[in-house]
């Protein structure tokens, strides 16, 4: 584990707040009931009135554009890092 300042957990933490909020309504929710809630998916599902597959599908990749976003700071630029990794994977 590594050592980092008060200073910084709370400015990574007002960050990635920042980053959260640019997710869709849905995606906050399922990502809220997943890891703050410690729902399943299964009920999260019954939550958001998804199926169990696209709630999996959205909190996978709510995660992947929450990475993004807090590597990149907006999301325009968050998108092109995506589509250009995506399209790298496929090639």
């Amino acid at each position: 584990m590594f050592d980092i300042s008060e200073e910084a957990r709370n400015n990574m933490s007002k960050r990635l707040m920042k980053m959260f909020r640019k997710l869709s309504k849905n995606a906050q929710r399922a990502l809220h009931l997943r890891y703050w809630e410690l729902m399943t998916i299964e009920e999260i599902s019954h939550d958001i009135g998804m199926s169990w597959a696209e709630t999996d599908r959205l909190i996978d990749s709510s995660l992947v554009k929450l990475r993004y976003l807090f590597l990149c700071g907006n999301k325009a630029e968050a998108e092109k890092m995506m589509k250009e990794n995506m399209q790298a994977l496929s090639a």
